[in-house]
């Protein structure tokens, strides 16, 4: 019985968080917060703490600096939630860890919480494998970024310039034959 009770609960948690994301994707479409314009949601007539949002904290926040352009960079985004009245914001960025963001946000928004964050995009090493069972490719982040003139932006490594392999003789005397070439490398220029 107290196992379907916390069933109960946890259904009942994610819903409740699920309102509450919708509801706050409809406050930032309202407010014109990704309409692209230059005042974004800093339009005047936005201001004053909004009771809906009262000490929430938004879970996937993306601000300036990103990968496009956003309505607001990461400090004026904080600035705009404290005075809505929510009590954080969780960082996010397609390309870079937003741990520097929230630093300065807690330095710079006094009573505000901020936490950084990394996207699981290519540049962050991904979640899953790209080649699965059956010659299938998963992209698990939907991020497909190309170089101008077409070719893959992640995922294609750096190519050896120094040509080194392990050995049998290397690998029954113990030896790491790839971290002695490094070594080797660095140590005569």
């Amino acid at each position: 019985m107290t196992s379907l009770k916390l069933n109960r609960w946890a259904v009942r948690s994610a819903l409740a968080l699920l309102t509450i994301a919708g509801i706050l994707t409809v406050r930032a479409a309202q407010t014109g917060a990704q309409s692209g314009s230059s005042e974004g949601a800093f339009a005047p007539g936005t201001g004053g703490i909004d009771p809906i949002l009262v000490g929430t904290i938004d879970l996937h926040a993306h601000q300036g600096p990103d990968d496009k352009a956003r309505s607001s960079d990461f400090l004026e985004a904080a600035q705009y939630a404290r005075m809505k009245g929510m009590r954080g914001l969780v960082l996010k960025s397609h390309y870079d860890s937003t741990a520097i963001q929230a630093f300065m946000v807690r330095k710079y928004v006094p009573g505000f919480e901020a936490f950084g964050t990394i996207d699981l995009n290519r540049t962050h090493g991904g979640m899953n494998p790209f080649d699965v069972a059956g010659g299938h490719t998963l992209r698990w982040t939907g991020m497909d970024i190309r170089k101008k003139d077409g070719s893959p932006h992640h995922g294609v490594g750096i190519k050896p310039t120094v040509p080194v392999s392990r050995t049998l003789a290397g690998v029954i005397a113990g030896r790491d034959e790839l971290l002695e070439k490094a070594i080797e490398v660095v140590s005569h220029p």
